[in-house]
Formats: structure tokens, C-alpha cells, sequence
């Protein structure tokens, strides 16, 4: 497996992140976990969002749209599916956020 970098934005383990959306328990305490230690949070970025699996969680259960960091294309694609506003570095974001976010990035 190559090492994903910026040039490299293939992502081999598109079907395990497609596993773990049925993991909903995991998921949920994942987030729940991070919203405990920043519950003033309004504004997150999801940093190696994958195809938005943690993401749908702010959404859904704490109204939070996330802004999903993510340069794998296949991923991309999910979160547009999904609606997420994303882009692909930190360099490109100018806005302030109350939680940068990251989880089972590799």
C-alpha cells in the first residue's frame, strides 16, 4: 500500500471505512466522547473526514455541519453525496473553528 500524501490521494481502505458505518455505537461514543471535552462547540472540522461516517454524527445528532477535510477523491465523492462542505488542506480554510476533530486517521 503507498503512503497517501498530497500528490497520492488514493485510498486503499475505501471498504473498510463502507464496514464501520454499521459500527453506530462506536461511532456515536467516538463523537460523543469529543463533544464531552468541547461541549460549547458550534463549529468543527473534520480532519480525514473519509467519507463523512463521524461527520453525519455532528450533523445529525448535535447540529453541527462539519467542514470535512479530506483528499482522497473516491471520499470526496461520499461527502458530496452527503452534502458536507469540504476541502482538501489547512492552508485553505480561513475561518476559526471550536474543535478540530480527527479519528482512526492512518
Amino acid at each position: 500500500m503507498k503512503k497517501q500524501t498530497h500528490e497520492i490521494t488514493e485510498y486503499s481502505g475505501l471498504d473498510e471505512l463502507l464496514n464501520t458505518e454499521v459500527m453506530k455505537n462506536y461511532n456515536s461514543f467516538i463523537v460523543s466522547m469529543a463533544m464531552e471535552y468541547a461541549s460549547e462547540t458550534k463549529t468543527v472540522v473534520d480532519f480525514g473526514a473519509g467519507i463523512g461516517t463521524l461527520s453525519v454524527i455532528f450533523r445529525d445528532k448535535y447540529s453541527i455541519k462539519p467542514l470535512c477535510l479530506e483528499i482522497d477523491k473516491a471520499c470526496n465523492e461520499y461527502l458530496d453525496k452527503r452534502g458536507f462542505a469540504r476541502c482538501d488542506g489547512l492552508s485553505t480554510i480561513d475561518d476559526k473553528f471550536d474543535l478540530v476533530f480527527s479519528s482512526n486517521v492512518h
